[in-house]
C-alpha cells in the first residue's frame, strides 16, 4: 500500500490549524499553499508532522464520517 497523505499542523501568522496534505509537501518547516474555499492561500510554514500515513481513497472516507455520525444522532 502506498501512503500518500500525511497530517500536519500548519502556521500562517497568528492562524494554526491542522490539515492532510500530500506527503512529499509534509516537511518540517517548509512553506505550502492550501486551497480554501477554491482559493489558493500561499504563506503556511509546516511546524509539526505526524507519523500516520494514509492513502487518497482512505482520506476521503474518514472526511464523510461526520455525515454517518449525524444520522446517527439525535440532532
Amino acid at each position: 500500500m502506498t501512503y500518500l497523505y500525511v497530517q500536519c499542523v500548519l502556521r500562517k501568522g497568528s492562524v494554526t490549524q491542522t490539515a492532510w496534505i500530500p506527503l512529499e509537501f509534509g516537511i518540517l518547516y517548509k512553506y505550502v499553499k492550501l486551497k480554501n474555499d477554491k482559493v489558493w492561500e500561499d504563506g503556511w510554514q509546516v511546524i509539526e508532522v505526524g507519523k500516520v500515513r494514509i492513502d487518497q481513497d482512505t482520506l476521503v472516507d474518514r472526511s464523510q464520517d461526520y455525515k454517518r455520525t449525524r444520522k446517527a444522532s439525535d440532532i
